[in-house]
């Protein structure tokens, strides 16, 4: 019975850090989080940025193209930076994005998650290719199978059928 009983506890201890749980944060749509530790969203308005300062965020991660950007009337990295947070741009088109950005984004994830790790704003336009990169990252880090990646980017966001499709696509390919 005890044996059940810590299996029991420490399977939840797992599943708490991957868990996705709506949030709101400032003017961002679809905004959701693991653990405290990353935050998924839409694209974040000022206030949304100094909301995730002050919730503990370090890094701002931004998977919109640079023509999105054009549209956004905050310098979002100015913001970001004036908020006490690093910036990084990972331009991510439809499912592309690039070996190096993938990895980048990969090993700020699992640095977020680690215990004293810092914690991560990952956004795009509407939480959508948040959600696919939240799926990769959970089936390439902690190989997770097909079905289980993609209900997790689903959580994180991810509606767009042709979104699902191209990652069903990708994870098959592994």
């Amino acid at each position: 019975m005890r044996r059940a009983w810590l299996a029991a506890f420490f399977a939840g201890v797992v599943w708490g850090q991957t868990a996705v749980e709506p949030t709101t944060l400032g003017g961002a749509v679809n905004a959701s989080q693991v653990a405290g530790k990353l935050i998924f969203a839409g694209q974040p308005d000022e206030a949304a940025l100094k909301e995730a300062a002050a919730r503990g965020t370090k890094v701002v991660i931004n998977l919109r193209m640079p023509d999105e950007m054009a549209q956004v009337k905050v310098d979002e990295a100015k913001a970001a930076e004036a908020a006490g947070m690093s910036y990084v741009s990972a331009p991510m088109k439809g499912h592309e994005l690039a070996a190096a950005d993938r990895e980048k984004v990969f090993t700020l994830l699992d640095e977020a998650r680690k215990p004293g790790g810092r914690p991560v704003l990952l956004h795009c336009g509407t939480s959508n290719r948040v959600g696919f990169v939240w799926g990769l990252y959970n089936a390439t880090r902690e190989k997770l199978d097909v079905e289980e990646a993609v209900a997790r980017a689903k959580a994180a966001g991810m509606k767009s059928p042709a979104l699902e499709k191209a990652l069903r696509e990708q994870l098959a390919a592994k």
